[in-house]
């Protein structure tokens, strides 16, 4: 009885760290998108500044990843691996942890977004699979039919662009004026 109480606590320790864990992935993926796309900047200024520092919940992450990986040991030693758990807590934790290693990853990946702002020169244009795209340094800029068709090759323009450092090849157009 002793060590089925000691095993229920484990177990609730370990659930805990696991919600904790999905809670800041799920903050810091919500502040990241909202930082992103400028969603609250119109609407209150100090609110988007707010949700936006809770992005810095990040480096959270790899601790409550340790903290739930030492736990979820702990608790498989000591219930021993010859006992099966449910198959609906198998579901939840693995659902659980899809979720935060898909996540994860995004939030990587948008960390490795740059923008490119200044004199542009367009060094091609590009239609594929009614697609646009003006090539711009080398990396395929996706543009609407509009901006195609008004952009000139071989033309210097101000502008912007975004691109990602993990697929340096592609991006996208954000502003261009003359």
């Amino acid at each position: 009885m002793v060590e089925n109480t000691e095993l229920n606590k484990l177990y609730d320790r370990k659930k805990i760290a696991q919600y904790w864990l999905l809670g800041v992935v799920l903050i810091t993926y919500c502040s990241l998108q909202i930082n992103r796309y400028s969603i609250l900047i119109n609407i209150d200024y100090s609110l988007h500044e707010v949700i936006s520092a809770l992005a810095n919940l990040m480096w959270l992450i790899p601790i409550f990843s340790i903290v739930y990986i030492i736990l979820t040991a702990k608790y498989l030693f000591k219930r021993g691996l010859k006992q099966r758990p449910s198959i609906v807590l198998l579901i939840r934790d693995l659902i659980i942890l899809i979720a935060v290693c898909g996540i994860s990853g995004m939030i990587v990946y948008y960390l490795g977004e740059v923008s490119t702002s200044g004199v542009i020169k367009i060094e091609g244009k590009i239609v594929e699979n009614d697609q646009y795209y003006v090539v711009i340094n080398e990396k395929k800029i996706k543009v609407t039919s509009n901006e195609f068709h008004l952009i000139d090759k071989s033309q210097e323009y101000m502008g912007s662009y975004v691109w990602n450092q993990f697929t340096p090849d592609k991006g996208k157009l954000t502003r261009i004026g003359y």
